[in-house]
């Protein structure tokens, strides 16, 4: 929660003290020095102090609370600061590091005579009316967030019964606020609180991500992913820190308010994740926090005052107090300036300007600053974006800030719960407002993709370690490469493994690890593995290339196309498409055992789990007819049809959720087909194969060939590993791809440049664009889905597992960087997975080294 911040009235109340501006001849105690009725103006706040007590009250124009009744000693215990200077009252709360400025008002609002208390009987209709009141009197951005509060009213007005639950109102309060998106909008009930924020990269991903645990079953919460991406935030950023110069608060597992510490090559790198929890008692007043936060920032810039430069990094601020925003600014400030301003504006009136300066600090951090922030960098936060933003040696990078600056303005409900609203405009120095849209970057990156954690790499601090002349990426030779990938794959048991490396746009290297087989056949760069779900981007290249040869459009129904009935239960409402099957969007979930039962043994038929688990879930023999196999699925009278085949279950419906599929690819690949009236094998030779020269890459939809790397898995049982049969999938062309890296490594170099090769436009420039292009609005766990493609920022990528493949591969757009590992490992046993990620971040050392 942000926090109020009146610099100016902490100023002129220190002067009232000692100044004499009261009576000297009136010894009577401030309190009583300061009987009547006070107004915070603009803010919906009364003080009404008379001889024996002191009311506080919150009103609007509906009615009138009554929030507290104190007597003289009992505020001046919660309010030790009072002072009076003619009409304007100043009162600090104790361990406030602010004071609240009121002035005098001759009588109270008349609704404030008979004020209602806490704890009355209240209907859900006084409810809503006092709610709508204090939103439509106090919020200053209706206009600017384009709500139209009266057509609110209208709407949800006739919602509100006084027989209805308390829930149900919540979720009626809770839906009229939602479209505000601003952050300091909230409503507290209980156990239950509404808060919003526009949208944003991050919360969009995590909300993708905690969907897509359905495909397991799993209904996981959106916050608890988005406390994983920070804890994977917090280890990428801390492996940007030499081990010595390491520091963070609070130590331990807990997420960090700060870390901060050098590079190897003396940069520095602080890490601000709030602008409110420094000292050890996580409870400890305003005053006591900022005091911490002096402190600490104090010792941290004694420890980075040597560095040559510095990025800080707010991306995951989330707020907390603008002092400690303030104090934290004036460490990089040289001479004084203004940082701020900030008036209450809103149809109960506008309050008088403040304005917020940053004092001069002879011993201020001038060397350059990498100042880092996201679409979530908020609150107190955006204010010492605001602050930083006036200082030469300053530039931001990233993304827009969230664009909610006020603080948060409190009422309280005639039931007793707390909303929050925002009723304060800030503005820069030059006076410009930079509410809803966001404080905007010198330097647009992308603040975050789900990539960058597992490959512990940030475009950001990459972006200003290079305009600081330092190193990005560690750098590596061929040989210690090779060296370190060989002690990796011994240590690991890895089997085989596959690598190519891209640099600009060629093909930098390439090489073969380790066995292909039980003969101990040398894996090389020509070795053709097994491709798992990386098949599945060639699945979306061809689609892409049918669009543009206008075979199928990527908008329309499939189910008009099949040679049955698609009967999907959660394409009700909104048919299936193209595009839903492309970006796991369609409502379809691979659900057992239809899709355990989908894997086989080539050379029996049989299927693979039946077989080697010796269970009895399938057919005795497997029909490999794909057609045959989607129509038992998806049509009502097929054999496998059920409620769980899709994501209607969980009461989504088409093209509201991500959920990933591989029947999905499947029923794609085959709608394709029937459309184009050819296989969909030879669509992928005709588009993708042939003009690129793959020669080793095919589909492996019958009998191995013997020179693909045989597939190996773990033996805990006898710590060996087992040669997995011959096996295939009905639904192949989700991951039974046949290639090389080389072969790969053709693939991607198109991909990345707009589908040249060597100087040759060999792909269709406009389909690799549209491959490449976001697909849909829905939430998905990357940044954006392409054709299949996981795209985060400049970042394109996809990975692959199944029973003794494990697959990536990832190429940068911007930079024509990539790299592409294949191995016939096994990614359920860990020593195989960490080896395989080990070595990818070498590799893309490898693909960064000059």
């Amino acid at each position: 929660m942000k926090l109020a911040f009146n610099t100016l009235a902490l100023a002129i109340s220190a002067s009232l003290v000692l100044s004499g501006c009261n009576n000297d001849s009136d010894n009577r105690p401030p309190i009583e020095k300061a009987e009547g009725t006070w107004h915070q103006v603009g803010y919906g706040k009364l003080l009404v102090i008379d001889e024996n007590r002191v009311k506080t009250l919150e009103f609007n124009s509906n009615h009138c609370i009554l929030t507290g009744d104190f007597s003289h000693l009992e505020t001046k215990e919660r309010f030790p600061d009072i002072v009076r200077f003619g009409d304007i009252l100043w009162i600090k709360e104790q361990g406030s590091t602010t004071n609240t400025e009121f002035v005098t008002k001759a009588r109270k609002p008349e609704q404030c005579n008979s004020p209602l208390t806490i704890g009355d009987h209240t209907t859900p209709t006084d409810v809503f009316e006092y709610f709508w009141h204090a939103f439509n009197d106090y919020y200053a951005f209706f206009e600017l967030r384009g709500v139209d509060w009266k057509t609110q009213r209208q709407v949800f007005r006739p919602l509100i019964t006084d027989d209805m639950s308390d829930e149900a109102l919540f979720d009626v309060l809770s839906e009229m606020v939602a479209p505000l998106q601003d952050a300091h909008v909230s409503i507290k009930a209980g156990d239950s609180e509404f808060f919003t924020m526009k949208p944003s990269p991050i919360l969009r991903s995590a909300e993708g991500e905690a969907k897509s645990y359905l495909r397991f079953g799993y209904d996981v919460d959106t916050m608890e992913v988005v406390e994983e991406f920070f804890e994977d935030y917090e280890e990428t950023a801390a492996s940007y820190i030499t081990e010595q110069s390491y520091k963070s608060f609070p130590e331990g597992d807990d997420l960090k308010t700060l870390i901060w510490g050098k590079t190897e090559d003396n940069i520095g790198i602080i890490v601000i994740n709030n602008m409110a929890e420094y000292a050890n008692d996580p409870e400890a007043s305003e005053s006591a926090q900022l005091a911490a936060a002096k402190a600490r920032f104090d010792a941290i810039m004694q420890e980075l005052q040597d560095t040559d430069g510095m990025i800080i990094d707010i991306r995951n601020n989330l707020g907390g107090d603008d002092v400690i925003s303030m104090a934290i600014a004036n460490h990089f400030n040289a001479k004084e300036i203004i940082a701020f301003q900030k008036q209450a504006v809103s149809k109960s009136g506008k309050s008088i300007a403040q304005q917020h300066k940053l004092p001069a600090n002879a011993n201020a951090y001038t060397k350059p600053v990498y100042l880092l922030t996201s679409q979530i960098t908020v609150s107190a936060a955006e204010v010492f974006a605001m602050a930083m933003k006036q200082l030469p040696h300053v530039t931001q990078v990233g993304e827009e800030t969230s664009g909610a600056f006020s603080d948060i303005l409190s009422f309280r409900l005639p039931n007793g719960w707390e909303i929050g609203l925002s009723n304060e405009v800030y503005r820069n120095a030059q006076g410009e407002a930079f509410e809803k849209v966001g404080f905007q970057p010198d330097v647009v990156i992308p603040a975050y993709t789900s990539l960058e954690t597992d490959l512990q790499r940030f475009a950001t601090y990459d972006y200003a370690l290079k305009q600081l002349g330092k190193q990005t990426y560690p750098s590596i030779d061929i040989v210690t490469f090779e060296h370190q990938v060989n002690d990796l794959m011994a240590q690991s048991g890895l089997p085989g493994l596959a690598v190519a490396v891209i640099q600009n746009g060629k093909l930098k290297y390439s090489n073969g690890f380790g066995s292909a087989d039980e003969k101990n056949t040398p894996v090389t760069a020509n070795t053709p593995f097994y491709l798992a779900s990386v098949s599945k981007t060639m699945v979306g290249a061809t689609l892409a290339h049918a669009v543009e040869d206008k075979l199928i459009n990527l908008d329309e129904p499939i189910a008009p196309i099949l040679p049955f009935t698609l009967k999907a239960i959660s394409a009700q409402d909104t048919p299936i498409t193209f595009a839903h099957l492309v970006t796991h969007t369609s409502g379809i979930v691979d659900a057992s055992p239809a899709y355990t039962c989908s894997y086989y043994l080539h050379e029996t038929q049989q299927n693979m789990n039946d077989a080697l688990l010796g269970s009895n879930l399938c057919d005795e023999q497997i029909n490999p007819d794909l057609g045959t196999y989607l129509r038992d699925y998806l049509s009502e009278s097929g054999r496998n049809y059920q409620e769980i085949n899709f994501t209607s279950q969980y009461d989504y419906e088409t093209g509201e959720i991500y959920v990933y599929s591989n029947i999905a690819t499947a029923l794609a690949a085959y709608a394709l087909e029937i459309k184009a009236q050819k296989p969909f094998t030879t669509l992928v030779d005709d588009y993708i194969f042939a003009p690129l020269a793959m020669q080793n890459s095919y589909w492996g939809v019958g009998k191995t060939a013997d020179n693909v790397a045989t597939r190996f898995v773990y033996s805990p049982d006898d710590e060996q590993l087992l040669a997995m049969p011959d096996y295939g999938a009905i639904t192949y062309p989700d991951g039974s791809a046949i290639s090389t890296v080389n072969d790969l490594a053709k693939y991607l170099i198109a991909s990345m440049n707009e589908g040249k090769l060597g100087g040759h436009q060999l792909l269709s420039k406009a389909a690799v664009s549209d491959m490449l292009s976001p697909q849909t609005e829905v939430p998905v766990p990357s940044r954006d889905i392409g054709y299949f493609w996981e795209l985060d920022g400049s970042l394109i990528h996809h990975d692959g597992s199944d029973p003794g493949v494990i697959s990536q591969m990832i190429g940068d757009t911007k930079t024509k960087n990539g790299v592409i590992l294949l191995s016939n490992g096994d990614d359920n046993h860990d020593p195989h997975y960490e080896a395989f990620v080990i070595i990818q971040q070498l590799a893309l050392q490898l693909a960064n080294t000059k």
